[in-house]
C-alpha cells in the first residue's frame, strides 16, 4: 500500500492536534499548564516513529489516536480499538514518561523515553 494511505489516520490526528495549542493556561479551571508547540512537535515525532516502527517491524497499521492534553502540559497519545488499548505519554519537560498497553486482558506498562524511544512494546499489539 501507498505509505500516505497507510499513515493517513495518523496524519489526520496530527493535523487536528494543532487545536491543543489554543488551550490557555488553566484550561481545566484547576491550574493546568498550556500545551506548547515544542511538546506538540515532540508528540508528532513520537507518533510518526511509532506508526513507522509498528508497520516496518510488526506489520501493523496503527489507527487514528486521540491526542489529549494533560494538566502538567504533557500530551497523551491514546489508541483504543476492539483489539487493544495503548497509551503513550509525551512529557512537556525532558525526561522519562510512561506507556500502557492492554490486550486480551493482559496489561503491560513501563517507562518511555520520548527523546530516544524504544517501541518494543508495539510487538505486543500484533500478537
Amino acid at each position: 500500500a501507498n505509505p500516505s494511505v497507510r499513515f493517513a489516520a495518523i496524519e489526520g490526528a496530527i493535523a487536528s492536534s494543532k487545536q491543543l495549542l489554543r488551550l490557555q493556561k488553566d484550561w481545566d479551571g484547576e491550574g493546568a499548564e498550556r500545551i506548547t508547540e515544542a511538546t506538540r512537535e515532540k508528540t508528532v515525532a513520537v507518533l510518526r516513529s511509532a506508526a513507522r516502527v509498528a508497520y516496518q517491524r510488526f506489520a501493523l497499521v496503527l489507527p487514528a489516536p486521540r491526542l489529549g492534553p494533560c494538566r502538567d502540559g504533557s500530551i497523551d497519545i491514546f489508541f483504543k480499538t476492539d483489539r487493544f488499548t495503548l497509551l503513550i505519554n509525551v512529557p512537556a519537560k525532558p525526561g522519562i514518561s510512561d506507556f500502557y498497553v492492554e490486550k486480551n486482558g493482559v496489561e503491560v506498562r513501563g517507562p518511555f523515553n520520548p527523546d530516544d524511544p524504544d517501541f518494543e512494546f508495539l510487538y505486543f499489539l500484533g500478537q
